[in-house]
C-alpha cells in the first residue's frame, strides 16, 4: 500500500474476517455469489459494579432473545442485542433502545438492584 506496487499472493486457503460484511466482501470478487449471512448487531454494556459474582446466561421476556450478564473487572458487563443490521460497519453505534433493552431485561433477572443508565461505564450524560 506505501509503495503503490501490487504482488501476487497464492494460498490454499483464505480466512475472510469480515464479520457480518462478509457476503459484500465476496460479492466483490463473485457478484453472484448466495448470501449466507444475516447481519446483527450485538451490542454490549459495562455496568458499574457488580451485579452478581456469577455469570449468567438468560432468555428475554420480551423477544426470546439470549443475553449475558457476567462479572467483569469489578463491573458487569450486559449483553448482547443481536439485532437485524442492515447498514454498512461504518454506521454502526448503540442506540438508546438498545441501552433500555439490556437494562430492563437485566432489572427484570435482578429486582433487588436498581439499573439505570447513569451507571454504565463510560458513564452516560443526563
Amino acid at each position: 500500500m506505501i509503495s503503490g506496487d501490487t504482488i501476487d499472493l497464492y494460498a490454499s486457503k483464505i480466512v475472510v474476517a469480515a464479520g457480518p460484511w462478509s457476503d459484500e466482501l465476496i460479492a466483490k470478487d463473485t457478484p453472484r455469489s448466495l448470501k449466507r449471512l444475516r447481519p446483527t448487531k450485538g451490542v454490549h454494556i459495562v455496568y458499574q459494579g457488580t451485579i452478581s459474582t456469577n455469570a449468567f446466561l438468560l432468555q428475554s421476556r420480551q423477544d426470546k432473545r439470549i443475553f449475558f450478564v457476567i462479572p467483569f473487572k469489578g463491573n458487569s458487563l450486559i449483553g448482547t442485542t443481536d439485532t437485524d443490521y442492515d447498514q454498512g460497519p461504518d454506521d454502526v453505534k448503540v442506540e438508546e433502545e438498545d441501552i433500555r433493552y439490556l437494562l430492563q431485561e437485566a432489572s427484570r433477572v435482578f429486582p433487588n438492584i436498581t439499573l439505570n443508565a447513569r451507571k454504565l461505564f463510560p458513564p452516560l450524560p443526563d
